[in-house]
């Protein structure tokens, strides 16, 4: 882990997947090499395929609560805030 506490978030529509083995692989070199990582989904997959990776459950969070994130302290990709906006608009939509 770095320094500065920096870590990646990776955002998928469903985790974890076995039919996505590809991140689970990826997600798996990551935690071995130490970087902090978290999965933000809008849906929740079946935790048990984590074990089999060696993936602790609590590397993601669904929806409503990474929409909480502060968005000032994340580096974000072009998109990426439009993206959250949008995500926040449909959590309050929903409720």
């Amino acid at each position: 882990m770095s320094a500065s506490g920096a870590g990646v978030v990776f955002v998928t529509e469903e985790f974890p997947r076995r039919s996505e083995t590809f991140i689970l692989r990826d997600l798996s070199g990551v935690a071995g090499a130490g970087l902090r990582f978290k999965v933000v989904c809008v849906r929740a997959g079946d935790a048990k395929i984590l074990d089999d990776y060696g993936l602790s459950r609590d590397c993601f969070t669904v929806v409503d609560k990474a929409v909480e994130m502060r968005r000032d302290t994340v580096r974000m990709m072009p998109g990426m805030k439009g993206f959250l906006a949008w995500l926040k608009h449909r959590r309050h939509a929903r409720a």
